[in-house]
């Protein structure tokens, strides 16, 4: 409710810095949508998930040989408790992991910073692609800073990439201070976990690997990008014709703005979404507030549904599991399981 409420608030803050703002339009825009094309996006956002379960199996390889069944439960509970609680509910996911698993902790929070990496990587060489394949782009505003940025976070992650295979040789040096500062950050803190994400990150560095989990991470986030433009090439015009290359722009406003989680109704997302349709491609207000609300709730809530009932099935609690998961993140090994 409070989320709600602050949503609100920013919602009333823009409306009214806009001056005027049509709600019979906004409404007539809505219903104007055709309903395929957002049935289509649903597919596409669930073949996402399989893909995502499918590279933290990779993630997974050096510590236990586990399925993309036994994973695909506890991801799709995790994102329902992202979206349910907000950012606080982001541990969920490594936790049901790490226990279901019999993992540490630790492991699969390195996995998780990993996965974030990835994210950011494959995002921004989706977005450079399609600045550099679309001319039609290079005359939308602000576009050579959005090509200046994407481009740095593409060098700053190669260069990441190179010192990782340089310090590949170094990793038990590493490991050893990586322990000793955790020893006196958390007394709880063992050798275990510390072998556990030594031996995650030796395995990574690893050609296959790397090749393997930046290809899962492509398709995942080429499957993000044809949802969100079947989304917006849904509404009427000017977003009927949308170019797919935009559309990519947009899911990269789309991920900036998912920073800001608030608890049950989103909030950044929809907002950076809803900026970027009205000042980089010029649509009507009332036409890109509906299609930023669609995107937020095809892309990021249409998982809740399966998460409910998984974690229904489960007797899990969301709000337990956040306060376990976040307990956790001192200790070696995880909790029992919270029930309801």
């Amino acid at each position: 409710m409070i989320g709600l409420c602050v949503l609100g608030i920013f919602l009333y803050l823009q409306v009214r810095a806009w001056g005027t703002f049509d709600w019979r339009t906004f409404l007539g825009e809505t219903s104007g949508a055709e309903v395929f094309p957002f049935a289509i996006a649903v597919v596409l956002i669930y073949a996402s998930y399989f893909v995502l379960t499918a590279r933290w199996q990779v993630f997974l390889r050096p510590l236990r040989r586990s399925s993309v069944a036994s994973l695909f439960s506890p991801t799709v509970i995790g994102f329902t408790g992202l979206v349910i609680l907000g950012r606080p509910g982001e541990l969920i996911r490594p936790y049901l992991i790490a226990r279901g698993q019999k993992v540490s902790f630790a492991s699969q929070m390195a996995m998780w910073f990993v996965e974030r990496v990835l994210d950011l990587s494959a995002c921004a060489l989706l977005i450079a692609i399609s600045l550099l394949a679309d001319p039609d782009l290079s005359k939308v505003p602000y576009v050579g800073k959005i090509r200046t940025a994407t481009w740095i976070v593409v060098a700053a992650v190669l260069v990441a990439a190179g010192v990782a295979f340089l310090l590949r040789r170094k990793a038990p040096v590493a490991t050893t201070w990586i322990r000793n500062v955790c020893y006196r950050l958390a007394d709880k803190f063992n050798w275990t976990s510390a072998h556990e994400v030594e031996a995650f990150a030796r395995e990574l560095v690893t050609l296959p690997a790397l090749l393997k989990v930046t290809t899962l991470s492509l398709l995942l986030w080429s499957l993000n990008a044809l949802a969100c433009w079947e989304i917006i090439r849904a509404y009427p015009e000017p977003l009927r014709h949308f170019g797919i290359s935009a559309g990519v722009v947009v899911m990269g406003f789309s991920i900036l703005g998912s920073v800001i989680q608030l608890p049950a109704v989103g909030g950044g997302s929809q907002l950076a979404t809803v900026a970027a349709l009205i000042h980089v491609f010029h649509t009507p207000k009332e036409l890109a507030v509906s299609c930023g609300i669609s995107l937020w709730l095809v892309t990021f809530a249409s998982i809740v549904p399966l998460g409910l009932i998984l974690g229904h099935r489960e007797g899990l609690s969301l709000s337990r599991l956040s306060r376990e998961s976040g307990d956790t993140t001192l200790q070696s090994a995880p909790a029992p399981a919270a029930t309801e």
